[in-house]
């Protein structure tokens, strides 16, 4: 059975969003496409990977191996691959930074 975990939608990642939408539509408005249409290009991809990204702990049988292991697959959205870590080589954990530095 999967363990799925979704990645907390934060004041923080919220702020950067409107943040960054605001300075999309100053852009615009000024007539500036181009830096407009890159920071929205930028917005949608923040979107993007935190509302789709997802840590799930799945047991897997790996193809040279009889006994089946457990795993950490991080998946960060549609526009990045999947990452599975073996949960045997997890030893610390660290808090990181996201959502441009905002949010950790």
């Amino acid at each position: 059975m999967d363990r799925v975990f979704h990645q907390r939608f934060t004041w923080m990642a919220k702020s950067g969003i409107a943040l960054f939408s605001l300075l999309t539509a100053y852009f615009f408005w000024e007539r500036k496409g181009a830096v407009a249409l890159l920071l929205m290009i930028v917005v949608l991809g923040t979107i993007e990977r935190v509302i789709h990204t997802t840590y799930t702990f799945r047991r897997l049988r790996p193809i040279d191996r009889e006994e089946e292991h457990e795993f950490l697959i991080i998946d960060r959205g549609r526009f990045s691959r999947n990452k599975a870590i073996p949960v045997a080589e997890i030893t610390g954990i660290d808090a990181m930074k996201t959502a441009f530095g905002l949010d950790r």
